[in-house]
């Protein structure tokens, strides 16, 4: 099965210190996605290598970056690019994400909102928007059925 960008579902939850979570799909506007696990390495050169070098990945992160442009209301950006959000840190930038790959699979976790950029691009184009999802620590994986 060939993995088409548009058959990931994403989900980012509006309400992080709410009762209960309230998930928005995350799609409209946005029209490039990237994932990545950021790893981590040691690299070491030992004697016996002669020069050369070794590396181990001792760590990671897996990031989603978003890009594209912004539609108001649109829940999750709406609540992305929102002044409690966009204008402020720390836990004001937390929230919870899953990622429904084409498979079935579901990888979530909480994550921190990273980089959010609104505003650019020529007079007659649509406002240029993107911002990082840096999940923390291991996200939860569940297999498809």
């Amino acid at each position: 099965m060939l993995a088409l960008n548009f058959d990931y579902t994403l989900k980012i939850n509006t309400a992080p210190r709410g009762e209960e979570q309230v998930w928005a799909e995350v799609s409209e506007g946005f029209d490039k996605i990237g994932k990545s696990l950021k790893e981590s390495v040691y690299q070491g050169s030992y004697l016996g290598d002669r020069g050369y070098s070794s590396t181990e990945v001792t760590g990671g992160q897996l990031s989603v970056t978003l890009s594209g442009v912004r539609i108001y209301g649109d829940p999750a950006q709406d609540y992305i690019f929102s002044d409690t959000v966009k204008n402020n840190y720390g836990e004001a930038r937390k929230t919870d994400f899953m990622i429904i790959y084409p498979n079935g699979e579901i990888v979530s976790g909480k994550v921190t909102l990273a980089k959010i950029t609104e505003g650019g691009g020529n007079s007659n184009a649509p406002d240029a928007i993107s911002v990082e999802i840096h999940f923390n620590g291991k996200p939860k994986s569940v297999a498809a059925d």
